[in-house]
């Protein structure tokens, strides 16, 4: 499906594994229907009757209207900054609107603005339901205060949002809500999966455009190191905010892997929410460790937890991946600590805390940690029931851990 009405020529398509899909006027006719993770893992299908009469069609021509505001001034703007030089809309060639993904609470487009044969790539976030337009209007202010807070860069960058009206034949007069932000260019969600050929489970990157692939142990490892790192540098230590929720069933971390020696680097592509999980007073120093030592031990359990192949039974990781994750947490102390923001000492005399701790201290603090856990949680029982031998575990694992200078 191509329109170029007012403007350069739009083509419509949709990603999947067996390469691009390109609409036809048929897409008018395909409803909008997703199954896929919450933000807590949990597996969900969203029909027609929660979409009524939302089509594929509907859903991409939206994204052009949006972005063809002010004679698309603001993807231009966009655009100049992404390229780094100035773009005018008559050097735009192309642009191509990528259906990529539907999750329970956003639909994912990515859109190509094609200048003299090269794309500039942007990620556009589209919310339908109220549920899902609450939660972009909070994702975005978290956005904003996290960028303004911290100087990495492992979390979207936002140009623009706004609103859009349409209408279906089943619903008249309703709103959209759509932001447009980078798209991280080669990464790609990863997810444990079961072994085809024997005990245990392996990583995978859904790389669309080359395929998917399997990484090596090594780099499993780095990538749960890397994402533990991100969480733990935005975990505020003064006033226990963290980002929070966040789900590796859900695709919010994504990979990107060289080609030639296989090095990764890691982004997070949502921030659904930055608040404490604990109710203590932020003036106690104790308060402060044990505060810490509450986000270490979730964070080892949540770092745990997908669904094999993203969409499949809930996986539990194997204990590589958690070492990786704890050499993260405490990369990431160490920057702090650096940086003065630390505030607790010593980042190494945390470690030693932590070896003071038996396999019962370590099982009673991981307790604590399921409060966040509503008692229907599918992950609950998952948790408790490997609770014991990841506490023994944990255990081990800061014994091993080399003093940090």
């Amino acid at each position: 499906m191509t329109n170029s009405i007012c403007g350069p020529p739009v083509k419509y398509v949709v990603s999947s594994p067996h390469g691009d899909i390109i609409l036809d006027e048929d897409a008018d006719k395909t409803a909008l229907i997703c199954t896929r993770s919450d933000a807590a893992g949990v597996s969900s299908e969203t029909d027609e009757k929660d979409l009524p009469g939302l089509t594929y069609g509907i859903y991409l021509r939206l994204i052009k209207k949006f972005i063809a505001r002010d004679s698309y001034r603001l993807l231009i703007e966009a655009a100049s900054t992404g390229a780094d030089r100035t773009i005018r809309l008559k050097d735009i060639d192309e642009i191509v609107i990528r259906s990529e993904k539907h999750g329970s609470v956003y639909h994912v487009a990515r859109i190509d603005v094609v200048v003299e044969g090269n794309a500039i790539r942007f990620a556009a976030n589209v919310a339908f339901s109220a549920e899902g337009k609450r939660c972009m209007d909070r994702e975005l202010a978290v956005l904003r205060h996290l960028r303004s807070r911290y100087p990495f860069s492992f979390l979207p960058h936002l140009y623009f949002a706004g609103k859009e009206e349409y209408r279906t034949e089943k619903s008249a007069g309703e709103t959209v809500l759509i932001s447009l932000g980078k798209w991280f260019a080669g990464y790609h969600e990863f997810h444990l999966s079961e072994n085809e050929t024997g005990p245990g489970q392996g990583l995978v990157v859904w790389d669309y455009d080359n395929g998917f692939k399997s990484f090596s142990d090594k780099q499993g490892r780095e990538i749960y190191r890397q994402a533990a790192k991100i969480l733990s540098l935005y975990y505020d230590i003064d006033t226990f905010r963290q980002i929070y929720p966040w789900h590796h069933a859900s695709g919010d971390f994504i990979v990107r892997a060289d080609p030639c020696d296989g090095a990764t680097d890691i982004k997070l592509i949502t921030v659904r929410g930055y608040a404490p999980l604990i109710d203590f007073s932020t003036h106690n120093q104790s308060n402060r460790l044990a505060a810490l030592l509450h986000f270490f031990s979730g964070l080892s359990i949540r770092m745990r937890l997908d669904r094999f192949d993203g969409t499949g039974e809930i996986a539990w990781a194997d204990d590589r991946y958690v070492d990786g994750a704890i050499e993260g947490f405490f990369d990431a102390l160490k920057i702090k600590e650096n940086a003065g923001e630390y505030g607790q000492g010593k980042a190494g005399e945390f470690i030693e805390i932590l070896r003071g701790l038996n396999a019962d201290d370590w099982t009673d603090v991981l307790i604590e940690s399921l409060d966040i856990y509503n008692k229907n949680d599918p992950h609950l029982p998952v948790i408790l029931h490997h609770l014991s031998d990841h506490a023994k575990m944990l255990r081990s694992a800061v014994q091993k851990l080399a003093a940090i200078t």
